[in-house]
């Protein structure tokens, strides 16, 4: 089984549960269900393998400058000052349940 695993299926693609199940089932004589397919499948450390579903309207130029631009506009942002992290501060004080676990804490 694991030399037939190496090759593509007879469909073409990839191999999965169900197309194991097809082959085991000529092989056999008897129905063998997707699920034992996929459960031999995984036995043998092979994993699903699906590719990346594609928008039938995209258009690879316009993502492609998309890409180029968004990674300038990112190499804008690095060269700049850093930004300061800021404490969260409210009207220039910090909260008043901060200010009592402080308190309790260095017993105030």
């Amino acid at each position: 089984m694991w030399q037939v695993l190496q090759q593509p299926p007879p469909d073409g693609g990839l191999w999965n549960g169900r197309k194991v199940a097809d082959w085991m089932s000529e092989l056999k004589g008897k129905k063998i269900g997707r699920q034992r397919g996929w459960e031999y499948l995984k036995s043998m450390n092979f994993r699903l393998r699906v590719p990346r579903p594609e928008h039938q309207e995209s258009d690879i130029l316009e993502q492609e400058e998309w890409k180029k631009k968004s990674a300038s506009v990112r190499l804008e942002n690095q060269e700049r000052e850093p930004r300061k992290r800021r404490r969260s501060l409210v009207n220039g004080r910090t909260s008043a349940r901060v200010e009592t676990y402080s308190k309790t804490r260095m017993g105030g």
